[in-house]
């Protein structure tokens, strides 16, 4: 069992989860959970800088982030519901598109934030949002229904929010009663989901044009969310993992957006428009092994691999140079090959702005400069000590 719960925790969290938590469900009708007795609850939290944004108006950016958040949590439910059917056990991952199935204009069959309430990692605020310690409620969640033995923790079944009514405050719908959650108290007992969504239509619409409902500002007010923010709880570094299938669209808006910036005045546009392509390709490129470094659950850095050792992307977004994150990916790499007992060498076709900075790494030329459809490069090897 508890060999079990340590790998299942540990591959959600290498899988980019910031909190998860195993609890028991079995009180919960069973035809809201596939009569299944166990929910696994999977947090992810938001990048500092885009709560502190949304102070005054929720913004494009908090939309793109809600949304983008929301495709990891399916990637990680998805993965790691495989990864416990290919343990033996019985797993759903409740998806978007599987939660959605039974969903109301308001509510779902069983809530993600119910899941979480009983894998004990935070409580339902008066804003009817979940609150973490770590984070406040500046989180998304998602959830896993199973069978699996897993080690349970204790359930939450009392707000911690005690007399602060700073969402209730601080919500322009008015829709926070200010009545403290417990276990079994329906939502519209003290929240009016009705009146906030109406708001966060108007205040979508005036913050960035866009539609939907999208606010924000509760999450951005939570003294819990404001601890965070201000310095505390789990501090921000930066963290490798695999890039999934989720991840592919942000791979490609940061590789594109640097190569742009930095290497795209080397070439000639028919270079420009092969780069371009081979980015395009990268959701159905199942052959790159791709790294990903994540600051602040914000995508900073990339590295792919193509068998037996080529590295085909090696990108840092512009605000993260010069800080050793190319190294630390670079260090992934060569650390995969230890364990996998090395190929001999690793090689790359590098961009001539980028020549330098792989011969810090420990790379050395090996002929001179060519140019393969527009694409100028420099062949380089690294040998393996």
């Amino acid at each position: 069992m508890e060999e079990l719960t340590a790998t299942v925790k540990n591959a959600l969290l290498a899988l980019g989860a910031d909190i998860v938590g195993f609890g028991d469900i079995s009180e919960l009708p069973p035809s809201v959970r596939e009569g299944l007795p166990v929910g696994i609850s999977i947090a992810v939290k938001y990048p500092k800088a885009v709560i502190r944004g949304i102070s005054e108006l929720p913004t494009r950016e908090y939309r793109e982030w809600y949304d983008r958040l929301n495709r990891r949590l399916d990637m990680i439910a998805s993965q790691g519901a495989e990864l416990l059917v290919g343990r033996g056990c019985r797993a759903i991952a409740q998806t978007r598109a599987r939660v959605g199935a039974g969903e109301t204009e308001y509510s779902t069959v069983l809530p993600h934030k119910t899941v979480a309430t009983r894998a004990g990692i935070g409580w339902i605020g008066k804003c009817a949002l979940l609150v973490t310690k770590q984070y406040g409620s500046m989180v998304r969640l998602s959830s896993i229904l199973t069978d699996a033995p897993l080690d349970l923790a204790e359930p939450t079944n009392k707000s911690l929010c005690g007399d602060c009514r700073a969402c209730a405050s601080a919500c322009p719908a008015g829709a926070v009663s200010g009545k403290l959650w417990e276990a079994g108290l329906y939502r519209d007992e003290f929240f009016d989901p009705i009146k906030c969504r109406k708001t966060a239509r108007e205040r979508a619409m005036k913050g960035f044009g866009g539609e939907g409902s999208i606010c924000g500002k509760c999450i951005e007010a939570c003294p819990h969310t404001r601890g965070y923010l201000d310095g505390g709880g789990a501090p921000d570094e930066a963290a490798l993992r695999p890039v999934g299938p989720a991840d592919v669209p942000d791979a490609v808006d940061m590789a594109w957006r640097v190569f742009s910036e930095f290497e795209a005045p080397c070439y000639a546009q028919e270079g420009i428009d092969e780069f371009r392509r081979f980015l395009d390709g990268l959701p159905q490129n199942a052959e790159l092994q791709m790294t990903g470094c994540w600051k602040d659950s914000a995508l900073i850095g990339l590295i792919a691999v193509r068998p037996p050792c080529h590295i085909a992307l090696l990108f840092v977004d512009k605000a993260h140079h010069r800080q050793g994150i190319a190294r630390l990916l670079w260090k992934s790499v060569l650390a995969a090959e230890a364990f996998a007992g090395g190929h001999g060498a690793a090689t790359v076709n590098s961009s001539p702005y980028a020549v330098e900075i792989y011969k810090r790494l420990g790379f050395v030329p090996t002929s001179e400069e060519q140019t393969v459809n527009g694409m100028r490069f420099v062949p380089m090897r690294f040998e393996f000590g």
